[in-house]
């Protein structure tokens, strides 16, 4: 916003002259612009305005200085000037050349106004001739005129030329059966485009949008492409018409006629011509109708005889089709009535058949058809028979011969008369039939008063006991067969021989728990004489729990009659009394103490316990049994320990124990006095100096030992040892001992690291130790030799039958790493016993093969030569292995 200052606010502001700075003089004007001067004309006091506000200004800063015709010189204020009456400067904007847009023949002009100046006052300027900025401009050049007017009323004038040019392509022509609409303001001006059509029954030929547009190096606008034109449509050749033809002597294009000619023996049915039309279709176009029939080239087909089918039935009748023409030339449909393949009966039918042709026409001729019966003689009927026959005797009728009652047929029963007009079997004969002896039913008989020529009747008579199901009577039949009997059915219920068994009584079993019975299942007898089964809704041998229980018997028989009978099974529950194993004492304490968790009864247990000051002597179970000393037996409380000692709450006198960290105590009362043990805790173990029990004896007051040392740590030993030896019987020690050493070292290594060491790679053969001494006489002893070794030469030496005079002794090491291998220290501990097993058997295995024998040395050895296994550890100085029951944990303790 432009900065001013306000007259009003100035003094005296009617006799203040203003200097503007953009040459306007503003006197007697409400507002003046930032940096205008304002001076008195009676002072001569000289103002600017600056930021909105009147400043004083001093005289030397806008004087101007200048010098007379005389040469002499003074100073001026700008304001002190006189007006001079010159005109002012303006100045139009060059001439102005436009290229119009595309498709239009008008522009839009944009220019600036001109500026004008002038030496004393601010000139206006107007314009004067032409349109105004902004305008639009026709297609030519337009003169725009502009004139300044200062002050004083003089004035100045300029012009510039504002051309508009349009480009056109060439003029278009007009297009025969069409019309064309374009997009711009002339049809031919530059960037217009032009979209032809045809009229109706002409197509477009060649691009239906043509373009003005400009191409490279070519000073006017061309056509996009050439103009396109309307053709007449065509309809194609229209093709025959049956029964004629077609004659299109205008050709096939759209408003031209063909002409349709009939041939001989066909007629016009609608139109006689058709015309193309615009949408490239003839219209209709009428076919001839052929009114000539066809014709039967040879006449109809001669007369049929057929036979029927049996029994009179209709067959299906043919014949050859006849030949037929017609004049079209097309097919020939050929029907009859009836139609070919109808079934027809015995008689004389007349067919008719109809030829056809495509326009409906019609021919017909006559033919017949006879249709006989085949029939065969009469059957005869035989003597006590008759004769039934389906349809006489006809071809395919059907009849049966059957004879009287008491009599059967001899021969097929049958006769069918077949095509050639004969039966197909002889004729059957009737002859008398005679049954069997009635059928045998269990528990009954039959009675045949008229004998057992058929039909005579039997009636069937059961035993005592028994009555008759089903058919009472039978009959004998004409297949001399009797009919389906009837049979005696069981009706009296099995019998108990000796009734139900005894009521059963037992007593319940330990803690009252389901106490299992055993009983002899009754017998039972029955008119039948079947094998009964005997069943019960509780079987022999059942838990039963105490109390009474009704048990049920069933004997039912293969009739399905059906006995019962019940007993009474009686479980009796013993118990004890209440446990009084110690009186109370002279002081009023009740020492002994028990805990029931089963109650009194039979079998149960109570735990014993000491009030406090006491401690229990003897087991602290008992149990409630039976005392069969007594008759009759009766129900006790016993107890077992040494020499059964009845358990007793004696006054506690040994003092208490401390527990050792990392463990615990478990102590009992026995028969020699308080006995505790010792344990640890899994990563800590008993120390070597102790075998982890303490005794208070009977009678005593204090503990052997009598403190408890705390549990150590536990520490595996690094490597678990397999000591052995080997014995070798040679004539004399006259051999080299390293060379017997390295041989052995090769055989040790075949058994050792592919026997026991096969899991443990890192085991090693060492410390093989070889002596040779001369061998001791038998059964004497011998300096170098301890009995066990002695025992073991010998035992040799019978095993091999050797007489050798001396004895090699090799001892040695295997040593492998200790490792429990996430396992129990008892389930390591056997592990590595297994493996210096394995070693051992190995050993003898291999020497009982030979494979232990220092050949070139004349050495040999064999299974009796292998000494004794033995396990050692090597633990930590100041540690021992403990590997003995009961504290053996398989680790170093300190001892």
């Amino acid at each position: 916003m432009t900065k001013r200052c306000p007259l009003d606010n100035l003094t005296g502001g009617k006799n203040y002259k203003c200097w503007v700075t953009s040459h306007e003089y503003c006197d007697g004007s409400k507002y003046v612009n930032e940096g205008s001067v304002c001076r008195h004309r009676i002072t001569a006091a000289v103002k600017k305005c600056v930021n909105s506000q009147w400043t004083p200004e001093t005289l030397a800063t806008r004087k101007s200085r200048h010098r007379t015709r005389r040469g002499f010189w003074f100073w001026s204020w700008p304001w002190d000037k006189e007006d001079r009456n010159e005109p002012p400067s303006i100045t139009c904007p060059a001439d102005i050349r436009e290229q119009a847009p595309l498709g239009q023949i008008t522009s839009t002009v944009n220019w600036s106004p001109p500026v004008a100046t002038d030496n004393e006052h601010r000139p206006t300027v107007a314009r004067i001739q032409g349109p105004a900025p902004g305008s639009e401009f026709r297609e030519g050049s337009t003169l725009i005129g502009y004139r300044a007017r200062d002050g004083h009323g003089a004035t100045a004038e300029c012009h510039f030329t504002v051309t508009v040019v349009v480009k056109h392509c060439r003029e278009l022509r007009s297009i025969a059966h069409g019309s064309r609409r374009c997009s711009g303001a002339q049809p031919n001006v530059y960037g217009s485009s032009c979209l032809h059509s045809c009229d109706n029954g002409y197509r477009i030929q060649g691009s239906s949008t043509v373009i003005c547009h400009q191409i490279a190096r070519q000073s006017q606008p061309v056509w996009s492409t050439s103009f396109p034109t309307c053709q007449p449509v065509s309809c194609g050749n229209p093709g025959s018409v049956s029964g004629g033809r077609v004659l299109c002597p205008m050709g096939f294009t759209f408003g031209h006629n063909c002409n349709i000619l009939c041939n001989a023996g066909f007629r016009h049915t609608g139109v006689k011509f058709m015309t193309c039309t615009s949408t490239g279709l003839w219209t209709r176009k009428d076919p001839c109708e052929d009114i000539l029939p066809p014709k039967f080239t040879n006449g109809c087909p001669a007369d049929q005889n057929m036979f029927s089918g049996p029994l009179r039935a209709p067959v299906a009748v043919t014949w050859t089709d006849p030949v037929t023409i017609d004049n079209s030339r097309e097919i020939v449909t050929l029907s009859s009535d009836p139609v070919k393949g109808s079934r027809l009966g015995p008689g004389v039918h007349s067919v008719t058949l109809i030829a056809t042709d495509t326009a409906g026409n019609e021919a017909t001729c006559m033919l017949n058809i006879i249709i006989r019966v085949r029939e065969c003689q009469a059957v005869t009927t035989p003597s006590n028979g008759q004769v039934s026959c389906t349809a006489g005797h006809v071809e395919g009728s059907v009849c049966n011969v059957s004879c009287n009652h008491g009599h059967r047929l001899l021969g097929q029963g049958t006769l069918t008369c077949l095509e050639n007009e004969s039966w197909n079997n002889e004729y059957p004969t009737c002859q008398a039939v005679f049954c069997s002896t009635p059928p045998d039913v269990d528990h009954g008989q039959f009675s045949c008063p008229n004998g057992h020529q058929s039909p005579a009747e039997c009636t069937l008579t059961c035993d005592a006991g028994f009555r008759v199901e089903g058919l009472e009577t039978i009959q004998c039949q004409e297949n001399a067969s009797w009919t389906a009997p009837g049979y005696c059915k069981d009706v009296e219920s099995p019998v108990f021989d000796n009734g139900c068994p005894a009521v059963i009584q037992v007593q319940a079993a330990r803690l009252g728990l389901p106490t299992f019975v055993n009983w002899t299942p009754p017998t039972v007898t029955d008119n039948s004489d079947d094998v009964i089964q005997v069943k019960s809704d509780v079987t022999s041998g059942s838990a039963f729990l105490p109390g009474t229980t009704v048990v049920t018997f069933e004997a039912t028989d293969s009739s399905g009659n059906r006995n019962v009978c019940r007993t009474n099974v009686t479980v009796a529950v013993l118990q004890c009394g209440e446990p009084d194993m110690q009186p109370t004492t002279d002081t009023g304490i009740h020492p002994m103490q028990d805990t029931c968790p089963d109650g009194y009864v039979y079998g149960a247990s109570c735990t014993l316990n000491c009030t406090q000051g006491y401690r229990l002597q003897g087991r602290d179970i008992i149990t409630c049994e039976r005392d069969v000393s007594m008759h009759p037996p009766s129900m006790t409380w016993k107890w077992s320990g040494t020499h059964f000692v009845q358990p007793q709450c004696k006054e506690d006198r040994c003092p208490a124990l401390t527990p050792p960290k990392n463990g615990a105590l478990s102590c009992y009362f026995g028969d020699n006095g308080w006995e505790c043990y010792m344990s640890c805790e899994a990563s800590w173990d008993v120390p070597g100096h102790t075998e982890g029990r303490f005794v208070c004896f009977n009678g005593q007051e204090f503990w052997v030992p009598d403190a408890v040392p705390d549990c150590t740590e536990r520490t595996l030993p690094g490597k678990i040892r397999i000591l052995s030896d080997v014995l070798y019987f040679t004539e004399s020690c006259n051999i080299s001992m390293e060379q017997l050493r390295h041989n052995f070292i090769a055989r040790i290594n075949q058994s050792v690291y592919s026997g026991a060491c096969a899991s443990t790679p890192s085991c090693i053969a060492e410390n093989i130790e070889v002596t040779c001494n001369p061998g001791p006489p038998r059964n004497r002893r011998h300096a170098t030799f301890d009995d066990k070794l002695m025992t073991r030469l010998h035992r040799a030496r019978r095993h091999a039958q050797l007489m050798t005079s001396h004895v090699v002794l090799v001892k040695f090491h295997v040593t492998m790493p200790y490792d429990e291998d996430n396992q129990t220290p008892e389930d390591a501990f056997k592990h590595y016993y297994m493996k210096a097993a394995n070693f051992t058997g190995d050993l003898k295995l291999r020497a009982r093969s030979g494979q232990l024998d220092v050949n070139d040395l004349d050495l040999v050895a064999d299974e009796f030569s292998i000494g004794d296994v033995l396990l050692m550890s090597d633990c930590p100085p100041g540690t021992v292995f403990r590997d003995r029951q009961p504290l053996a944990r398989f680790s170093c303790v300190p001892f």
